[in-house]
């Protein structure tokens, strides 16, 4: 995870941080060894881009919903006419 950014501004060091107590910092060769690990194009993408990348490929892709189309819909009305409790 990217937790940590660290540069020079006007002859001081400025260091960001999102976390100081974690400990295992991520850099941008991190976030580049993790889209290639899951097939992603790396475009120098800060952690939070690449969570919400990762969260659209692998959660999405179950919970995409099908959307009946009128003819569908007729098939299943006339298969069955009322719902599970009128029968």
């Amino acid at each position: 995870m990217v937790t940590q950014i660290k540069f020079t501004y006007e002859d001081k060091n400025i260091t960001l941080v999102i976390d100081p107590n974690d400990t295992k910092i991520m850099t941008y060769k991190d976030i580049q060894k993790l889209c290639e690990k899951t097939n992603i194009e790396f475009s120098n993408q800060s952690f939070g881009s690449i969570v919400s990348q990762l969260k659209e490929k692998f959660f999405n892709a179950e919970s995409i919903r099908h959307k009946f189309t009128k003819e569908e819909r007729k098939q299943i009305f006339e298969k069955n006419s009322s719902c599970k409790m009128c029968k």
